[in-house]
């Protein structure tokens, strides 16, 4: 089958996991964050996700968001791994940090042809927040945002790009 002919994406709920061995504090404070600062954080980072990487899929006007798993639908698993940040925000008057990387993400992506339950294309990413130059640079919880949803899209627009050229002869374990 030719998979160019998928115009249905399915996506699951994001995952989205911390680094391991990260002890994140909250901005302005020496102090470690909280476990329900932390799940505050990720469950913004995971709705993040699915708003602007759902954007970028989109930009594709080929492309639909199914509603459940069906035949000749595609099924994106996401994962988002590593996530470190430098500004977990804080208080309002915590202000901003000022850093030369400003935290990390990876993504561990799985598209899969749900009729079949084969493995059609298997993505794997890392981005690193910060100043290209390497220089030092101030990052507020504002930016934070907007730096994780500009490669949350990207993600997406990349995605859905190439979901149109994949074919079966492409595609190996």
């Amino acid at each position: 089958a030719d998979l160019s002919t998928f115009s249905q994406l399915f996506i699951e709920p994001v995952e989205l996991e911390f680094k391991e061995g990260w002890r994140p504090s909250s901005t302005g404070s020496r102090l470690g964050a909280s476990q329900s600062e932390l799940g505050e954080v990720k469950a913004e980072l995971e709705a993040l996700f699915t708003e602007e990487f759902t954007k970028g899929l989109l930009s594709n006007p080929r492309l639909k968001i199914a509603d459940a798993p069906a035949p000749r639908v595609l099924r994106i698993t996401p994962r988002l791994k590593d996530v470190t940040i430098t500004n977990l925000g804080g208080s309002a008057n915590a202000g901003q940090t000022l850093a030369r990387k400003h935290g990390q993400i990876r993504l561990d992506l799985s598209i899969h042809d749900v009729r079949t339950g084969t493995l059609v294309a298997r993505i794997d990413d890392i981005r690193i927040l910060g100043n290209a130059a390497g220089s030092y640079a101030v990052t507020g919880a504002s930016s934070m945002h907007n730096h994780f949803a500009a490669i949350y899209n990207a993600w997406g627009e990349f995605i859905g790009k190439a979901v149109m050229n994949i074919s079966p002869e492409a595609t190996s374990d």
